[in-house]
């Protein structure tokens, strides 16, 4: 039980520090939501997908059980659950307080990321969801009035 009660105050203490964070994020998605019908900031201003194109259908594929969608989806995503429970566990039940390791396993997984992207843009792009270009998008926009 004493166990739980640190696990949950580590949690609620990361929740405290980062709340405005929180908050702002929040806002942003329901706006971009609204405005654009999509809450990616690449899309919205160039119309092109970005890196993280598709990873939160994989995810939500990969933990429903449907790998080959997940794979579909964004193949880094395999790479990203791995990290993020690895991650959560040593913070919050271990309580790992020296997180520099972390940072250099986020930039190996982020560089893995991209390769994947570009690999994808090159052999599938536009063709196949959800790397497709998106018209609505402001630098279009912006470039069709001049």
């Amino acid at each position: 039980m004493e166990q739980i009660k640190r696990i949950l105050n580590r949690i609620i203490d990361d929740l405290r520090k980062c709340g405005i964070a929180i908050i702002v994020i929040i806002l942003y998605l329901f706006i971009c939501s609204v405005i654009f019908g999509t809450v990616c900031p690449m899309v919205i201003l160039t119309g092109f997908p970005c890196p993280g194109c598709g990873l939160t259908r994989a995810v939500v594929s990969i933990l429903c059980g449907d790998f080959a969608a997940g794979f579909k989806y964004n193949p880094a995503a395999f790479f990203w659950i791995i990290y993020i429970v690895s991650f959560l566990c040593n913070r919050y039940i271990k309580g790992m307080k020296d997180t520099k390791k972390w940072m250099i396993y986020l930039g190996v997984i982020s560089a893995i990321t991209i390769l994947i992207y570009l690999y994808r843009m090159i052999k599938i792009f536009p063709d196949s969801p959800p790397l497709i270009y998106y018209k609505n998008n402001v630098l279009l926009n912006i470039l069709k009035k001049y």
